[in-house]
């Protein structure tokens, strides 16, 4: 999107107290994105800058209506209330922005009683944008759009008590003697033979990720502000968080995931004359959301922490996107073809989708996800500000588009254990890693 009017507009990491827009949308009354006005706080938050600009979007409130209906809200949902009081926000807002730029311009003659009419015109137009400013928060809480690919029916779920994923292979390897367990809170150690095995599939899946391209790896923070959680379309209640006093900046335990990339591209512009697309990996622990909370069945397909493989790949367009999306799904067959692994691609119907996703292929055996490839748009670059252009970021720029590929390497040692492994026997395995072991 050309001409981008957020630049002056920042969201702080702060609690946004408009209850009603809240409450419309069935959400919690607090947000860690809300626009800051006054550029004098007695704080200093991290920020991010999105994109305000959400008038494409109601283009077609039937458009609107639909996909949000397919990603699971009521049918009591108002596209068109949502639509007149951001359009009332945007009546407001273009209004402060030519006041401000009155205020600011000398050439033009006033008397000081004019100026200080004009000064308060400005003081009662932010006094209106915080009351409206809810509507922003609304808007950017909104799930991305789908691709037509994404099934809207049918449902697949992690593993639950309802659908649970094998654990056969934690008997094989408690029989081996190869795994401890403890209670409260929630921790599993491999010992011995697994734990060769658990890094011998990292170093394996970072090659196929990373072969015959030009990657970066990243060691990005374990710990983001929320601003950045929920900038890339996740709740940052739902991680451990760490704080001295003050919950509400308190940082969020994720460890190698989307948000960590997303803490090291806010705010990055890159020029065009960049080589595209841009691709990133990284490879190490990830923390699945609450740590803190009880497992009903401890395994390697659900446990707190996890090694894990994730890539993102920056494209300029939607048709760059495309081609490097098929890439990471051929990449993606060494799963199958190198470590022999029943595995089972599977459309994510819309329902499953995280907020960020369009469509995403979920790579699963023995009823667990062991990988997940995203098609992510322009949906977190547009709240993050991550763009490329010939000029100034501030000025003109596109939003780059995004692909996110997360391979949990704990569970792949699961699902290997499972397929050649038994009770007594772990002599058998897969044929790239017989000479690892």
């Amino acid at each position: 999107m050309r001409n981008v009017i957020s630049s002056s507009w920042r969201f702080a990491q702060r609690r946004c107290g408009s209850s009603t827009a809240a409450a419309r949308q069935d959400l919690s009354a607090s947000s860690f994105l809300m626009v800051r006005f006054d550029p004098l706080m007695s704080a200093h938050p991290h920020v991010v800058e999105p994109n305000l600009n959400f008038r494409q979007m109601f283009l077609s409130l039937e458009a609107l209506q639909k996909r949000l209906s397919a990603r699971g809200y009521p049918a009591s949902y108002s596209v068109s209330d949502l639509r007149d009081r951001y359009d009332k926000w945007w009546q407001t807002f273009v209004a402060f922005r030519r006041a401000s730029a009155r205020v600011e311009e000398k050439s033009e003659p006033r008397s000081e009683a004019q100026q200080k009419a004009l000064q308060h015109e400005v003081g009662e137009l932010r006094k209106e944008l915080r009351k409206l400013n809810g509507v922003i928060v609304e808007c950017l809480r909104l799930p991305n759009d789908l691709l037509r690919e994404t099934p809207v029916d049918g449902v697949v779920s992690p593993p639950s008590p309802s659908a649970p994923s094998s654990t056969a292979h934690m008997d094989t390897l408690r029989s081996l003697g190869m795994v401890r367990t403890q209670r409260d809170p929630d921790r599993l150690y491999l010992l011995g033979k697994p734990v060769k095995m658990l890094y011998a599939v990292q170093e394996l899946l970072e090659n196929a990720l990373t072969a015959d391209t030009t990657s970066i790896r990243l060691s990005p923070p374990h710990m983001v502000r929320p601003a950045i959680v929920e900038g890339c379309g996740f709740d940052p209640n739902a991680f451990v968080d760490y704080a001295d006093s003050d919950s509400q900046s308190a940082m969020r335990l994720v460890g190698h995931s989307l948000p960590a990339f997303g803490a090291v591209l806010c705010r990055h512009f890159l020029p065009v004359s960049n080589a595209f697309p841009v691709r990133v990996h990284s490879a190490g622990t990830t923390y699945c959301g609450d740590g803190l909370s009880k497992r009903q069945r401890l395994s390697l397909f659900d446990c707190p922490q996890v090694q894990t493989v994730n890539t993102v790949d920056l494209c300029r367009d939607d048709e760059e996107a495309s081609v490097t999306y098929g890439d990471r799904t051929a990449q993606l067959a060494v799963l199958t073809d190198g470590l022999d692994l029943p595995v089972e691609q599977v459309l994510v119907p819309s329902r499953e989708l995280a907020n960020s996703e369009m469509g995403a292929i979920s790579y699963r055996a023995f009823g667990a996800e062991l990988a997940r490839l995203s098609f992510i748009g322009t949906y977190v670059s547009q709240r993050l500000r991550i763009m490329f252009g010939e000029t100034s970021p501030k000025t003109a720029g596109e939003y780059l588009y995004m692909n996110y590929c997360h391979v949990n390497v704990t569970a792949v040692v699961g699902a290997i254990v499972e397929q050649h492994w038994s009770k007594g026997d772990c002599s058998n395995m897969p044929p790239l890693l017989r000479t690892n072991q």
